[in-house]
């Protein structure tokens, strides 16, 4: 099977030494982008994807395709236009210090891709299962239009959607990212989203507590399944005691069983993309047909494992992945 993503591409900038913004004088570049970093970690396990985007036609853009070409994803259908890349700077957070973002993507290439740019038709008969996130149609106007009508014709061909909320309040407010999610639901196969991005979205929230994980995951997500009428829905739980430790565990329903996750809490090296971790590892799963437990803990280790890689990349292989499920070694692989 074949996994397409369809995002930005964005040059990540952070203060090399974890230094703060004030303090830095070099800052070290990698690439990211929320679909990008699924295509990375699942063809880093071998699967095949492909990553569409719009690119400038600069050095600097190809030095960014060449990063994900590297790890084996296909990038023959990169549309190229416009004159820059979209930047975001991280200062890393460490104990009571939490992490800053800056975002500088105003007017970058992909903010003005429209659906006529790209050869959908190719692009989705290569594509068994495409993947979008909630940070694309947010970004403009056109690219709302235009994963609107990508998600159609997907659907229209029979192509899985698997669709991650992923709400960012920098670029809309709570009311209109919900808008988006309702009118996308239709088509959508499998749903991610964070508990609270559900609350903040569309409201709902659920009666049971904190201690009553299993029964608080299953609620929000009978009543997402009433609301939207997707078939498939995962719920992410990420708790933050500090910006150095995590606590992170997921539920998943698969159409027919609904399962919760183990508890996760890794040392922090650096959270940036341990969602779309997850993401990935709940690909992968659905790939190889894991039953939803199996599913489910293998993304969420997938998701705890990236707490503990710097940059945006998931380089952990599965085999490691798996090594996290059953609780395996820790010491010094020899």
């Amino acid at each position: 099977m074949k996994v397409t993503g369809f995002g930005d591409y964005l040059i990540h900038f952070s203060p090399m030494r974890g230094e703060r913004f004030m303090q830095a004088d070099l800052m070290h570049m990698n690439f990211t982008g929320a679909e990008a970093n699924v295509c990375a970690a699942l063809s880093f396990w071998g699967e095949k994807t492909a990553f569409v985007t719009r690119l400038p036609d600069h050095l600097l853009a190809r030095r960014a395709v060449t990063s994900l070409r590297g790890l084996g994803v296909d990038m023959s259908h990169i549309a190229i236009g416009g004159e820059r890349m979209g930047v975001y700077y991280l200062e890393n957070g460490t104990s009571v210090r939490p992490s800053a973002v800056i975002y500088d993507r105003n007017h970058s290439s992909v903010t003005e891709a429209r659906f006529e740019d790209f050869d959908w038709d190719t692009i989705l008969s290569e594509t068994d299962i495409l993947y979008l996130t909630g940070i694309t149609p947010q970004l403009s106007e056109s690219l709302a239009d235009c994963c609107e009508r990508v998600l159609k014709e997907a659907a229209r061909r029979q192509v899985k959607v698997v669709y991650d909320v992923n709400y960012r309040p920098t670029l809309s407010s709570p009311e209109k990212a919900g808008e988006t999610l309702t009118k996308l639901a239709p088509y959508i196969t499998c749903l991610i989203g964070n508990e609270e991005h559900f609350r903040m979205l569309l409201g709902i929230v659920s009666e049971y507590g904190e201690e009553q994980c299993s029964e608080r995951l299953s609620d929000v997500t009978n009543q997402l399944r009433k609301r939207l009428g997707i078939g498939k829905i995962a719920v992410t739980v990420r708790r933050t005691p500090s910006a150095s430790d995590a606590v992170v565990y997921a539920s998943f329903f698969d159409g027919t069983d609904f399962a919760v996750s183990p508890v996760y809490t890794p040392h922090v090296t650096d959270r940036v993309g341990s969602g779309d971790a997850f993401s990935a590892g709940l690909v992968y799963a659905m790939i190889h047909g894991y039953n939803a437990s199996d599913a489910v803990s293998f993304a969420a280790a997938s998701n705890a494992m990236k707490h503990t890689i710097l940059e945006d990349f998931n380089l952990a292989d599965v085999a490691e992945i798996k090594n996290v499920m059953s609780k395996g070694r820790q010491d010094v692989r020899r």
